[in-house]
Parts: structure tokens; C-alpha cells; sequence
């Protein structure tokens, strides 16, 4: 048996190692398959789009699953230069410049939900910090995005807007805005510019404050002058190669003049970023209650701004922060609401029991106490004793509520009302599908115990004999009971696996045998193998029959 147990974990492991094939550029003719116009590859049963040929639609559409395969990955360069107009994709990881230079694309999204229709110009990742992907086609005049961090390899070619504002962007990829067209650009943050970043780009002026490393031909035949707010940073020889810019260097800045790139020095103007308090009772004041100095093209960052005052009477509620560059004086709005306190109150419902009494500032989240345990029930929901639905909750996945008035929530119960449901163990499927194998039910009070008389008779299966019901019906506090009549063949016993009137360890190798394929077993034999009474046969069983071997159990 230690051989037998041993080569079949071998073969487990020989084909768990066995890799999975990748077909490369599968496609389809059919013009109604989901891929057509798409080619794609397959490993480990998963799809990969690999990229596209003649036949791609104008509205490219990718499945969430394909010949029950999941699509999970767009690869590098899959659409470089495809002619499509808009892509809808399932949430799957996106390669290097998936849509680098796609000129005549207008939108590309991810379908969250089958109920998601929503598209947008761009597409990014965590929270917003990683950009992808951004259209020429951006519908405004122009593209502010505070959060992004990280613009990836060619992710904004082609672009054509406005103002580009990305304060919080530390990286700029290469090629990320090659041939781009726009008015101006302005990085408050980005550190690292990478090769060919803008080239062939053209703009009125780009704005930097804070860049560390220039890579090599990172203005290539670009058209504009760029301004640089800091020391003079590492610059690649050939950064500013074959192009037409001017730089700029504000004043006090260091190591220009030791490039040798015809940097000029120039005095920036100073605006400020105002913030006026907007009260919930009597609305906007006119006077700041915060100011910040902003050089001439530069914008807000989350850094810059500090914390907004504390103002009697009132607490801060949320602010409309603007992120366009300055030019001139720009304003942002921060709001107040009143401050007062509400009294929260929970009680059981079962018992009439305050749990929790107290009173909070409006707005602070309140997490609802422990639900209490009763013998014979079953929690169902907090109920608004208000029945305020706006802050009324039943969901205990997330058992917290914000609020501005007064709450009280009662726990209430229901009681549990168990029920018996007797089986015949030998119909097909009787463990999967117990209804299917009904022979009676009860409806009994909770931790009832099952008297004789309510056992009811069981059915009679010629060649075998009733042996015992699997559940002596004891304290049954639960919603389904199911109890089991189990039989064995009158020639066999349970535990017999070949039938051979004796339970040992060759009825374990038997089984082994079955769950690994090896061999099949009779109706009789399935009878008498199955000893957990689960209605499978597996090496479950086959420990059980070891056991019983060894004189570690005595019955199955």
C-alpha cells in the first residue's frame, strides 16, 4: 500500500509540473466571435490579447471569457497604431503602450459590471496614480489629474488639450507626450523626464519645479520654452538635441550656467492660491482664511496646502481645491458645516437592553456594538427607530453610519424554527439532492430531541437491509436537519470495498484505486466503500477503513 500511495503522489506531482501550452496569435473568421479582429495567445488556461489585425472593428469589445477562458491581460504594444474609435476591456493587467499612437481613438475603459457603461478619456490605475492611457480627444479644455503619480511609456502620445496639470506626478515616461499639442505643461513634482518624453511635442511653455534627471533626447524636435523652478538637474547630453526650445531658469536657481545649453535667468512672477470659507448657514465669506504663494505656472499640490483653520462654532466639511496654474490670483472653496452634537442610542430588541447610549459631533462615524447572541434565534437586521433611511443600515459587512441628527437602532430577531428532513441514503444523488430521496419531514420546536415514534419507517431496497439512520436526532437546533436511512448489501458490510466479506487493508488499496481512476466498483461495492456516508467515495474513505484495520475505530 506504501507503493501504491507513493506513486500515486508522484503522478500528482509529475502532472501538476507539466506546464500549460501557449498557442500565439489564435484568431477567428467569424465575423460575430468576440475575438474577431483580435489575436490573442493561451497559457495556463488564461488569454492574453496580443495584438490585432485587418479585420478589427471600429468599437473594439473584449470579452470577459473566451471558449470559458478568461481574458487577464492586454500585452505591450497589443493596439500601437490601431484604427479604432473605442475599447471596452474586462479589469485585466495592461501591458507597456497598449494604445501608444492610436490617433483615432476617442475612449477606452473598463467594464466593471455588467451594468457599466460609463467611458472616459482615460485610464488609470491604483486610485488614480498611474496613468495608461489618455485620449487626444479630452472633453474639456483642459486636463487636470492631482492624483496621478506615474505617467507610463507613450500613455499621453498624440495628446491635444489646453493646460496639462499633474502636481503630483514624480515620473514621466518615455514618449509619454511625444507629437503631443498643447497650450502649456505643469509638473510641480516629476523628478525623472524619460527619453523622448516630448518629443516632437509643441506647446507655448512647460513649467517644472522640482526635476532631478533629463534622459537622453527628452525635447527631441519639440517646439516651446520650458521653465525650470530648481537647480540645475542631471541632463542627458543630447536631451535637448535637433529641437527648437528655450530654457528658462528662475532666478537663485544653481548650475545653469554650467550646461552649456543657453539657459536664460528670468525674475517669476508671484500670484496666490486664496481659500475663502463657505458656512452652511450664511455661505461664502469674502475674506481668505488661507493664502499660498504660487510662482507664475505653477499649481496647487496636496503638500502645499496646509491644514484649513478651526473656526468656532463650525467644523470643516470638504474643499473644492483648484489645480489650474497660475497666472494670476486662483481661489479654492473651503466648506464649514455647524457643529453640534446628536445622541446615538442601540438597543436589543429581545430583551429591551440599552447597549450603547452616548452622545458624538455630527459626522463621526459610529460603529454599531457587538450583536448579542440569543439561545433560539437569529439576528436580522438594526432597524432605524427613526426610520431615517439615509442613515438607516442593515448591512453588518460594513456596520458603521455617519449621521447629523439623532439615532436610535433596535437588533432584531427572529426565532429559529428547525426542520427535519428524513432521506433514503440509496436513491442517486441522495447526498447532492436530498429532496430527491425524501421519505418524510418535521417541523420541531429548537433543541427538540427526536423521540422513536417520530423516526418514520424506512423504505425497503431489495438486496440490502436497513442498518440505522445517520442522526440520532438529538438537540437539533439547526435550520435543516437531514437525516439519512443507511443500508448494506446482506452478502457485504460497510467497510467491504471488494466485497469480499472481510474489511481490511485491501478495501483501502481499493479505494485508493477508485479515487485515483485505477479501477470502477459496482453499485454494492459503491454501497459498502462509502463509510462516511458524504455519498462520494474518495481516500477520505480509505483512512476511515485504516483506521477500522488497526482496531483504531470499531464501527463506520
Amino acid at each position: 500500500m506504501k507503493k501504491l500511495i507513493s506513486l500515486l503522489l508522484c503522478l500528482i506531482l509529475v502532472l501538476g509540473c507539466i506546464p500549460a501550452t501557449a498557442e500565439d496569435d489564435v484568431t477567428e473568421d467569424d465575423p460575430s466571435d468576440p475575438m474577431y479582429g483580435l489575436t490573442y495567445s493561451v497559457e495556463n488556461g488564461e488569454i492574453t490579447i496580443t495584438g490585432y489585425n485587418e479585420h478589427i472593428k471600429e468599437i473594439v469589445d473584449i470579452p470577459w471569457a473566451y471558449n470559458d477562458m478568461p481574458v487577464v491581460a492586454i500585452a505591450d504594444y497589443a493596439f500601437s497604431e490601431a484604427p479604432m474609435k473605442a475599447v471596452r476591456m474586462p479589469p485585466c493587467k495592461l501591458g507597456e503602450a497598449v494604445f501608444f499612437k492610436c490617433r483615432n481613438l476617442i475612449s477606452a475603459w473598463f467594464i466593471t459590471s455588467a451594468d457599466d457603461i460609463d467611458s472616459g478619456p482615460h485610464i488609470t490605475y491604483d486610485n488614480g496614480k498611474t496613468l495608461y492611457y489618455q485620449s487626444q480627444y479630452v472633453h474639456s479644455e483642459n486636463l487636470v489629474m492631482p492624483d496621478v503619480e506615474t505617467i507610463l511609456y507613450g500613455a499621453a502620445s498624440c495628446l491635444k488639450t489646453g493646460y496639462v496639470s499633474m502636481p503630483s506626478a514624480k515620473t514621466i515616461g518615455e514618449f509619454a507626450f511625444t507629437e503631443a499639442e498643447v497650450k502649456s505643461f505643469h509638473f510641480m513634482n516629476a523628478q525623472d523626464i524619460g527619453e523622448k518624453a516630448f518629443s516632437d511635442a509643441r506647446f507655448e511653455k512647460a513649467y517644472f519645479a522640482d526635476v532631478k534627471k533629463i534622459e537622453s533626447r527628452a525635447f527631441e524636435n519639440a517646439h516651446g520654452s520650458v521653465v525650470f523652478y530648481c537647480d540645475a538637474p542631471q541632463i542627458a547630453d543630447d536631451a535637448f538635441a535637433d529641437t527648437n526650445i528655450t530654457i528658462y531658469y528662475a532666478k537663485g536657481c544653481t548650475g545653469w550656467d554650467e550646461l552649456n545649453i543657453n539657459a536664460k535667468e528670468i525674475q517669476p512672477e508671484i500670484y496666490h492660491a486664496n481659500f475663502y470659507a463657505e458656512y452652511e448657514d450664511k455661505g461664502r465669506d469674502d475674506t481668505p482664511i488661507l493664502q499660498v504663494d504660487l510662482k507664475e505656472g505653477m499649481t496647487l499640490t496636496y503638500e502645499t496646502i496646509p491644514e484649513f483653520p478651526e473656526i468656532e462654532g463650525y467644523m470643516y466639511y470638504f474643499s473644492e481645491l483648484n489645480f489650474l496654474p497660475a497666472y494670476g490670483d486662483i481661489s479654492s472653496i473651503v466648506h464649514y458645516r455647524l457643529r453640534y452634537t446628536v445622541h446615538i442610542k442601540f438597543s436589543d430588541g429581545l430583551t429591551g437592553e440599552v447597549l450603547q447610549e452616548y452622545d458624538v459631533v455630527r459626522g463621526t462615524e459610529v460603529e454599531f456594538p457587538d450583536i448579542p447572541v440569543h439561545e433560539g434565534y437569529r439576528f436580522l437586521e438594526w432597524v432605524n427607530d427613526f426610520d431615517l433611511d439615509a442613515d438607516s443600515t442593515s448591512d453588518m459587512r460594513n456596520p458603521s453610519f455617519t449621521t447629523d441628527y439623532d439615532r436610535a437602532f433596535t437588533a432584531t430577531y427572529e426565532a429559529i424554527k428547525p426542520y427535519v428532513l428524513f432521506a433514503d441514503s440509496l436513491v442517486p444523488n441522495a447526498y447532492s439532492m436530498p429532496d430527491d430521496a425524501y421519505i418524510s419531514a418535521l417541523d420541531v420546536e429548537y433543541g427538540h430531541s427526536l423521540t422513536e415514534s417520530e423516526f418514520p419507517t424506512p423504505p425497503e431496497h431489495e438486496g440490502y437491509r436497513f442498518t440505522k439512520w445517520s442522526d440520532e436526532g438529538k438537540n437539533i437546533t439547526e435550520e435543516l436537519r437531514i437525516i439519512y436511512a443507511l443500508y448494506e448489501p446482506y452478502d457485504a458490510k460497510i467497510g467491504d470495498a471488494n466485497t469480499d466479506g472481510k474489511v481490511n487493508t485491501a478495501d483501502a488499496v481499493y479505494v485508493l484505486r477508485f479515487s485515483a481512476n485505477m479501477l470502477t466498483l459496482t453499485e454494492k461495492q459503491l454501497v459498502c466503500a462509502d463509510t462516511n456516508k458524504d455519498g462520494k467515495v474518495n481516500t477520505a474513505d480509505a483512512a476511515l477503513i485504516l483506521k477500522y484495520a488497526a482496531g483504531m475505530i470499531t464501527d463506520f
